[in-house]
């Protein structure tokens, strides 16, 4: 027995080592599970945080726009800083059809770093742009025919808007002088008179002249909201009692004749005929679902559009400028300030989401 029990000495200690050191296996064990759990809980908060940041980015870039600096929405990149992360917004052209908003597919990147390791989730949209409710193609375009008496008079599709606080980047791409459906405008006596890029175009015909402006003329004669004045019952307005900058929208109903009381800014939007007489001025531009006659030595700085009504599936005659030295000039900075207005009173500004297009990429 005193045999056994000597060889037994130290057996205790060996235990309590083992012991100790399976402890300690499992506390090291348990120590690494908590640090991955705890860098795991870290690593899904980041892409959680990093995911609503791009969604916030995208979303903040589609309703971003700069109408108040005159100018519409542009096609370019852009950088947030949102709570921890940083987001990149690129828009990318994938359909730009003839007579349609144009489609951006826009693509919002968020990063999150921390510790040098990086967080990324991305998101993107089909956007369609709005702010163009419109594209100017000459200084006088026409739906159908487009006759004119002499060589006198300024027809010009040369950009003639000056570089100021109203129009920051001056003069932007020349457009057609007349353009009309093919060999539909015509001049009797004297040299022609239209003049600009090209100096008449007549390649298209009417219709796809007219959608290729982008104007929505059911929308604008059938709504009311967008209307400054609608005349009648309205009266006209005061224009020497209004702001500089102000560049209302005007809207009368049936044919109408205007003369130099009426001069005035904005958009002009006539249901029916139109006659210009006398002296009459405006900048801006002016759109016509019937015919538009010139009958005096009008000035109109601006585009104007006509025959619109052969959007409606309605008959249209053709436009005359008739006798007389007047000026018609292509002014991009007018037609600009006077959709701008437009564009306002329908709210249609920035990027606009294509329903169902939102996705993640993985």
């Amino acid at each position: 027995m005193t045999s056994i029990a000597g060889n037994e000495r130290g057996a205790a200690l060996m235990i309590v080592l083992i012991a100790l050191v399976g402890l300690t296996a499992l506390g090291a064990a348990g120590l690494t599970m908590t640090a991955s759990e705890i860098r795991h809980s870290e690593n899904v908060e980041a892409s959680t945080e990093v995911f609503y940041a791009a969604d916030a980015g995208l979303q903040r870039y589609m309703g971003a726009n700069a109408v108040g600096d005159h100018l519409r929405w542009k096609a370019v990149p852009d950088t947030f800083n949102i709570g921890s992360s940083e987001v990149i917004v690129t828009p990318t052209l994938v359909s730009n059809l003839l007579g349609r908003e144009p489609m951006y597919l826009v693509r919002s990147v968020a990063t999150h770093t921390e510790i040098g390791v990086s967080t990324t989730r991305t998101v993107s949209a089909l956007g369609l742009d709005v702010s163009v409710a419109f594209v100017a193609t000459a200084a006088i375009a026409s739906g159908t025919g487009l006759h004119k008496n002499g060589g006198s008079g300024v027809i010009d599709g040369v950009d003639a808007a000056p570089t100021n606080a109203f129009c920051p980047t001056g003069a932007g791409p020349d457009v057609a002088g007349v353009a009309t459906p093919p060999a539909s405008y015509d001049q009797v006596g004297g040299s022609s008179v239209p003049n600009g890029t090209p100096d008449i175009d007549d390649a298209e015909d009417g219709l796809t002249l007219l959608r290729k402006t982008g104007i929505d003329w059911e929308y604008l004669t059938t709504e009311d909201s967008y209307k400054d004045y609608d005349i009648p019952p309205d009266s006209w307005p005061n224009f020497a009692t209004l702001p500089a900058d102000e560049f209302p929208v005007i809207y009368m109903d049936g044919d109408v004749a205007v003369n130099a009381t009426k001069n005035g800014r904005g958009t002009l939007i006539v249901r029916g005929d139109l006659e210009l007489n006398g002296s009459h001025s405006w900048e801006g531009l002016i759109l016509v679902g019937g015919a538009f006659v010139s009958g005096g030595a009008n000035t109109v700085e601006g585009s104007i559009i006509s025959g619109l009504n052969l959007l409606l599936g309605e008959s249209v005659g053709d436009s005359d400028l008739g006798n007389g030295n007047k000026t018609f000039q292509y002014n991009s900075c007018n037609v600009e300030r006077a959709m701008e207005q437009l564009r306002k009173n329908q709210k249609l500004t920035g990027l606009a989401p294509v329903p169902g297009s939102w996705m993640e990429e993985i």
